[in-house]
Order: structure tokens, then C-alpha cells, then sequence
């Protein structure tokens, strides 16, 4: 798993029920008109900064397998969301590995794959 600082930011849109393209970065999202916009059915998720073993991007909202650091093949499906100034799970200061430390995999979304939420934990809930 790969650290990146870019700052990212992809939208779902819940009237649509899909992404609105490709994430954008400050940059490109300073540089868009968003005139014809409802925000009030737009998702945004924060690109974590880092990326799962296929090199694909973590962002909010992503549903991923972080395999147990002794055995990999097994583990727990996590939520990822923005939670006490960090990542989870990839930033819980209970947990004695770095993210470096195992390899997750994106298994899908909190909007188009709602049947794996059944297997998650998400610690908003606690």
C-alpha cells in the first residue's frame, strides 16, 4: 500500500445514483463551474491518501478488506471514513501496525455495493 498527499475529492450524486466523473483535485476543482449544481444531493469523500495492493485510491465511503497482520487470509471489512483527525482504519493509535503493514483491498462502495455493508463495521456507530 502506497501513500499519496495529493488532495482529492470524488462526488456521488444521489439523485443520479453515480459518480459525476473522475475525482478532482483542488486545482482542477477551483478551476470548474458548478453553476448547474444541486450540492444538497452531492456526496463529496476525501481521497485518503493512500492506495490499496492493486494500486487503486482509498477515498471515503470505499468498503475494504484489511487482512489480520498474522494470517491474511482472513480479516475484516471496514467502512472508511474521516474520523478524530485520521483515516480508519488506517489511523487508530490502539493498533500497533502502520497501513504499510498489511494489504487492503477496495471490495466496493457505501452506495453501489450496500449488500456488503451487512459484513461491516463503521465506527460512526460506536
Amino acid at each position: 500500500m502506497k501513500h499519496q498527499t495529493d488532495i482529492k475529492i470524488r462526488a456521488w450524486d444521489d439523485t443520479l445514483c453515480k459518480y459525476l466523473g473522475s475525482p478532482l483535485t483542488v486545482e482542477q476543482i477551483a478551476k470548474t463551474s458548478f453553476a448547474s449544481t444541486n450540492f444538497s444531493q452531492l456526496t463529496f469523500e476525501l481521497f485518503s491518501g493512500i492506495r490499496d495492493k492493486n494500486e487503486n485510491e482509498i477515498y471515503e465511503g470505499d468498503i475494504v478488506f484489511v487482512p489480520c497482520f498474522h494470517n491474511k487470509e482472513f480479516g475484516c471489512t471496514e467502512i472508511v471514513c474521516l474520523d478524530r483527525g485520521g483515516f480508519y482504519p488506517f489511523a487508530i493509535p490502539a493498533w500497533e501496525v502502520t497501513p504499510d503493514a498489511y494489504e487492503c483491498e477496495i471490495r466496493g462502495n457505501v452506495h453501489e455495493n450496500k449488500e456488503l455493508l451487512e459484513k461491516t463495521f463503521d465506527i460512526r456507530e460506536v
